[in-house]
């Protein structure tokens, strides 16, 4: 089941993102939770919708899609799940999406997730669904990928500089096409909304993948959004 690919890119070798610490507990546990940790290389899935849950993960580090395609091949990504975050909380209950490895990603099997993890789970992912359902209905291109930017650069980026407004870079681990069906947009429109970030001067775009953020806080206010620091997701 985690053989499977997805996404049509090429592999591509991100910058460091931060890992949570491991729980409290003797060695011999946490070598024990390290041995049964699970590893997705970019693109596998770690499930696929219709299939009967078999419970719950918590991130560590990388990142998932969570997408639901139509019968015609049309493709919706739903959420991004990065490190500290919960999957796949219901078992025995069949999964409504496709959970796919952005990057080299690490999960940990929960056996028995606690009632305030998975009620923070549940109002993370309603603040969120929330939140993409604005992006999907009400912003326009370019504020779409603005956020998307924003969003990738808190997950994948360096570090956030605390006294300067420079902001950070990082390697776009999505393609066009996986921009457009996260946003609902087709790929010309995309590649269209990043030259026009580029050339607003809000961003510097290398190699077609390497990302620099010159101006976050000018991202967030064309976006609407908030600025979030990577600390923020801890």
């Amino acid at each position: 089941m985690y053989h499977s690919r997805l996404l049509a890119a090429e592999d591509r070798r991100p910058l460091p993102i931060a890992v949570p610490p491991p729980s409290p507990g003797t060695l011999d546990d946490l070598e024990r939770a390290t041995a049964n940790d699970v590893v997705l290389a970019r693109g596998d899935h770690l499930f696929t919708a219709g299939q009967t849950g078999g419970g719950a993960f918590t991130v560590l580090s990388g990142a998932l899609v969570l997408c639901r395609s139509l019968p015609d091949g049309r493709r919706q990504i739903v959420d991004l799940v990065g490190p500290g975050r919960l999957v796949g909380l219901a078992e025995g209950v069949v999964r409504a999406s496709t959970a796919t490895a952005l990057v080299r990603t690490r999960l940990r099997p929960l056996r028995r997730p606690s009632p305030e993890a998975i009620a923070a789970e549940l109002a993370t992912c309603l603040a969120r669904h929330h939140a993409h359902a604005v992006l999907l209905g009400r912003k326009t291109a370019l504020e779409k990928v603005a956020s998307a930017l924003l969003e990738l650069a808190a997950l994948f980026g360096s570090r956030w500089p605390e006294e300067t407004i420079d902001g950070p870079s990082f390697v776009l681990p999505m393609t066009r096409s996986d921009l457009g069906d996260w946003l609902g947009l087709v790929i010309e429109t995309v590649s269209r909304a990043l030259g026009e970030l580029q050339r607003r001067g809000l961003v510097v775009i290398e190699r077609t993948d390497v990302v620099h953020l010159v101006d976050p806080a000018g991202l967030a206010a064309l976006s609407g959004d908030r600025l979030v620091r990577r600390a923020d997701l801890a």
